[in-house]
């Protein structure tokens, strides 16, 4: 059986890491073989953020899918309504 998924993400700048874990619930195989994923990216116009999200165990998970936790801006200008898309 393959189990393939595709996401759509926000923006990530160069040099950045994917701020999420990607898990797939439906295998319960203990030896699943990986395929190397594919990826394609977008070019935009858009002037990155420097918010960082923190990853310890205010980073939470909720039943209905969402996350809420900490982030900082290391950037100069006020940041709102910070929202990351899954």
């Amino acid at each position: 059986m393959i189990i393939s998924k595709s996401f759509e993400y926000v923006t990530i700048f160069p040099s950045k890491e994917l701020p999420f874990k990607i898990k797939f619930p439906e295998i319960t195989s203990q030896f699943p073989i990986l395929k190397k994923p594919v990826i394609s990216f977008i070019t935009t116009e858009k002037i990155p953020l420097k918010i960082e999200v923190i990853y310890d165990d205010t980073l939470i998970k909720h039943k209905d899918g969402h996350l809420t936790g900490r982030i900082i801006n290391n950037g100069k200008s006020p940041v709102y309504n910070i929202k990351f898309l899954l």
